[in-house]
């Protein structure tokens, strides 16, 4: 099974910590949909979009019982979707995290950036996972 991640699951501190074990990826990239921050929360959703992308990667020969640890650290917010990822010019059908229309009101406009979830909110992230 290939799992596309992207936003906090992109990190390998958070991703290993969850799954206690890890996978083979590569980059990849979701074409029409759009990473945003929830409202007053440090990680983010992704709806669709026409005009946008997201960056992650695709992990490859996950199995079910580490998919049901990321159902539970995901939550009622989110549904996977199986949708089409992009990566070394080659398409892969994956499952992929996003937001459940019922939880779309709770996206900011602010875009989630990665570089300032690693430098503000990493750290403290990880350590509420305990």
């Amino acid at each position: 099974m290939k799992l596309f991640v992207y936003g906090t699951l992109t990190f390998d501190e958070i991703l290993s910590k969850l799954l206690e074990k890890k996978y083979v990826s590569i980059p990849g990239l979701l074409e029409n949909y759009k990473i945003k921050k929830f409202y007053n929360a440090e990680y983010p959703g992704i709806i669709a979009d026409l005009n946008s992308n997201v960056s992650g990667k695709i992990i490859f020969g996950i199995d079910e019982q580490d998919i049901s640890i990321l159902d539970a650290y995901e939550g009622v917010m989110y549904k996977r979707s199986i949708l089409k990822v992009i990566a070394s010019s080659k398409k892969y059908f994956c499952q992929v995290y996003i937001v459940d229309n019922n939880y779309t009101k709770k996206l900011s406009e602010e875009p989630w950036c990665p570089l300032n979830f690693r430098n503000n909110s990493l750290n403290s992230y990880i350590k509420n996972l305990d």
